[in-house]
């Protein structure tokens, strides 16, 4: 029961924030908060706790629990630490504001705890059906959130088109786990593994290959990542503020993992036949994702399309995975780390006003940095480490990746990621420009409407990216 424990306390949690709901008619929003941060602080606190425990008690040798189901090791443990702790800084950044997205209920806090839970299992997993217990536990209340503001016109086109292409992408990756286990008479990926290392007939192979291409669909689907990345901008602008804000952060990582388990874990003996395909596909991601985005002038859909091109680096330290083990850490290092920087970026948005409204336009921000020094500092902080200048944490990320991809034999590769990542530069460099060297609109007043819990968060998320940038092994050294 230790290894499932984290996810056993937030779980607990959750039933505690339902029961209190529905046992108060006035439920108040700041015991939901409350409630909520024990859940992920407590959760955290128990993997850190397990961190330094023998689980096995020197009984068994394999990492393997409840049946196979539930894969154990500290590294794991580090990134359940990281998923809950960004998921949290979230909560804190939403705090005040969600009255505003009319999403003060219950069910925002128990959703957005349930889709973490969801991701909590998710990292986990050690068949593919845990993966994919783990993956709609994640997605279903994700696609609820979406939708939570029904005054919204935006929010619920956004929840339809997520929920169709979510439905559409789970489908197709629940066939793909269907015909695999049908070559290889296994759901567990030690297994899966086993059978094809140990040979295969022709047309076993042949169904194998085939179930990889659904399997690549799906994995990158949740990743947002070109072409299958039709719902991101769109759910990133349309969504709920502090819903976009935990959509484009904390699931990252889980997606990079199902990714780990599913590719690597199970059919890696084929990484020769699919890496092709996710070569062409970070390379896609990278190319639209960049520059599309140089044409957005709402801030959100800029956002958006940033991640794109982001999902194809994460794809990249998934590609070089397969090459070296060590390279794990790299795609793992850029996976939680773009997170932390997503979760900081929204979080300057929720504390920043343009006349009283959600700042929208990227010139809603004209002459800001002469109203609000601090703040605008910390914001060109945010961006110039999205864009990967040096000495900010998003400059190693990408390093470490493009280090790991050049080392293994992707120079091509390398070099299409670099050339985008420049041209990248524009429109992250442009928020700087217009906030520092434009000159301030007449009559529109920028303030910032944060606690002070919110403000004090966001100065440590946005200084840790300088810090890790600086001292990255503080990250570094537990992945």
């Amino acid at each position: 029961m230790l290894v499932a424990l984290p996810e056993i306390f937030l779980m607990g949690m959750i039933v505690v924030i339902l029961l209190y709901e529905s046992l108060n008619k006035n439920a108040k929003q700041s015991m939901l908060f409350t409630l909520s941060l024990i859940g992920l602080f407590g959760a955290g606190i128990i993997s850190i706790v397990l961190y330094n425990v023998d689980v096995t008690q020197g009984i068994v040798i394999s990492n393997h629990f409840w049946f196979g189901e539930i894969n154990y090791n500290p590294l794991l443990l580090v990134l359940k630490v990281a998923m809950v702790v960004i998921v949290a800084f979230g909560l804190v950044y939403s705090y005040g504001r969600a009255g505003e997205q009319n999403i003060v209920t219950a069910e925002y806090y128990a959703l957005v705890l349930l889709s973490t839970l969801g991701m909590l299992v998710l990292v986990s997993a050690a068949s593919m059906l845990m993966v994919y217990v783990g993956l709609e536990l994640m997605s279903l209340p994700m696609y609820g959130l979406v939708a939570l503001n029904r005054r919204n016109n935006k929010s619920t086109e956004a929840a339809m088109k997520y929920f169709v292409m979510g439905a559409m992408s789970s489908a197709i990756l629940l066939f793909g786990m269907a015909l695999l286990y049908g070559a290889t008479s296994s759901l567990q990926f030690e297994d899966i593994r086993t059978v094809i290392a140990n040979g295969m007939t022709d047309s076993q192979s042949r169904l194998v290959l085939f179930a990889t291409a659904f399997l690549i669909v799906g994995t990158v689907f949740k990743l947002g990542a070109a072409p299958f990345h039709g719902w991101v901008p769109d759910v990133y602008e349309g969504a709920p503020l502090p819903v976009a804000m935990f959509i484009g952060a904390a699931p990252k990582v889980a997606a990079f993992m199902m990714g780990v388990w599913i590719l690597l874990g199970a059919v890696g003996e084929f990484a020769g036949q699919w890496q092709p395909f996710i070569i062409a596909i970070s390379i896609i991601s990278f190319i639209i994702g960049n520059l599309v985005a140089l044409k957005q002038d709402n801030i959100r859909r800029m956002l958006g399309y940033s991640a794109v091109s982001h999902a194809g680096f994460i794809l990249l330290g998934l590609l070089v995975t397969a090459e070296s083990d060590a390279a794990l850490s790299a795609g793992m290092f850029y996976a939680i780390t773009y997170a932390m920087t997503t979760t900081a970026a929204f979080g300057f948005m929720l504390s920043v006003k343009v006349n009283g409204k959600e700042v929208q336009a990227i010139d809603d921000l004209k002459g800001f940095a002469r109203q609000h020094a601090w703040y605008a500092l910390l914001m060109a902080a945010i961006m110039i480490s999205m864009g990967g200048i040096p000495f900010f944490v998003g400059f190693y990320g990408k390093f470490v990746v493009l280090k790991a991809a050049f080392n293994a034999g992707y120079i091509f590769t390398v070099i299409i990621a670099l050339l985008t990542s420049v041209i990248g530069l524009y429109y992250y460099l442009r928020v700087v420009k217009v906030m520092f060297f434009d000159e301030e609109v007449q009559g529109r007043e920028l303030t910032i409407e944060a606690t002070g819990l919110s403000r004090v968060f966001f100065n440590v998320n946005a200084l840790a990216l300088v810090v890790l940038g600086v001292a990255p092994s503080l990250l570094y050294a537990f992945l």
